[in-house]
């Protein structure tokens, strides 16, 4: 059986899938394939990507633009490893990922690592955080570290466990991550996270930090908003809380005119509710979000 099934989309992405492939079939493993999905590119990729058809550890998936969600389900529903690794086609791994997986990977449904940012003329390395734990105690600890830990492409995750569990990606939306990778973080039965850097996080001018508008920031708001809907009803007050905190943090990012309307939306469902209150600090906070959620607002 093959262990790890590397899965990446590529949309456009004719300038970066090179590097991204060259560096995945780089490792020195034998024992995973690489899932390409070319999601309905307009540009060069699919013949660049055609030149890796021959290898016998890729396998090339086409279709039409059906978005990044939707591009990594095909991959989940085509692989054949037990572990899924999601690569964006502008990043690229170290020549020592698998090698490092292979050491730490211990039967977890999910292995967190950390990532280098990748600028045009400097690396900076996130320092990752390193525990074994079941699910809640994870994202408590993931919560408390205050890193990043959203991002599908930091987990090596077992493919089971996603597809018992009907773990997908919701088809467009921003922050399809925050929506799914959170919960399938609490609900875990084992997790690990190791103090590994090796997943190279390329910042491009077309990285979505980086190209923002106040259109798209209204709809990420009103995406971050449709996953609290989703998962509101779940006993868990951690994942409550983190959710409520993460739409009460989309205010910042909106023009005058969107936030009024989404603050309406954030008050009409009471969202101050949802905020813990088990320390001084989270209670003063609790009653700030009721009185004005501006005032618990940070920009």
């Amino acid at each position: 059986m093959i262990k790890y099934s590397f899965i990446v989309p590529c949309y456009n992405g004719e300038k970066y899938i090179v590097k991204c492939l060259d560096s995945i079939l780089k490792q020195t493993s034998n024992n995973y394939e690489v899932i390409v999905i070319n999601d309905g590119s307009t540009d060069n990729s699919i013949n660049i990507i055609n030149k890796y058809k021959n290898d016998k550890k890729i396998v090339i998936i086409n279709q039409d633009n059906m978005g990044l969600s939707l591009a990594r389900n095909n991959g989940i529903n085509k692989a054949k490893g037990e572990y899924l690794i999601f690569v964006d086609c502008d990043d690229y791994i170290q020549n020592d990922f698998l090698k490092t997986i292979d050491k730490n990977l211990n039967d977890e449904d999910m292995l967190k690592i950390g990532y280098t940012l990748v600028y045009d003329n400097k690396e900076e390395a996130i320092n990752n955080i390193s525990f074994e734990s079941n699910g809640e105690q994870a994202f408590k600890k993931l919560i408390d570290s205050r890193l990043m830990f959203e991002m599908a492409a930091l987990y090596i995750i077992k493919k089971d466990y996603m597809i018992d569990n009907n773990y997908y990606f919701e088809k467009n939306k921003y922050h399809e991550d925050l929506g799914l990778i959170p919960y399938m973080i609490i609900n875990a039965k084992k997790v690990k996270s190791i103090p590994y850097s090796g997943y190279m996080y390329v910042q491009t001018n077309n990285s979505i930090t980086r190209n923002s508008d106040a259109k798209k920031e209204n709809k990420k708001a009103l995406d971050v908003l449709y996953f609290f809907d989703k998962y509101k009803n779940t006993n868990n007050k951690l994942f409550q809380s983190y959710m409520a905190n993460a739409c009460i943090n989309k205010l910042k990012y909106l023009d005058k005119e969107d936030k009024i309307k989404y603050k309406k939306e954030l008050t009409t469902r009471k969202i101050y509710k949802y905020l813990l209150s088990n320390n001084l600090k989270r209670k003063i906070k609790k009653i700030l979000a009721f009185i004005n959620l501006d005032l618990i607002v940070y920009r």
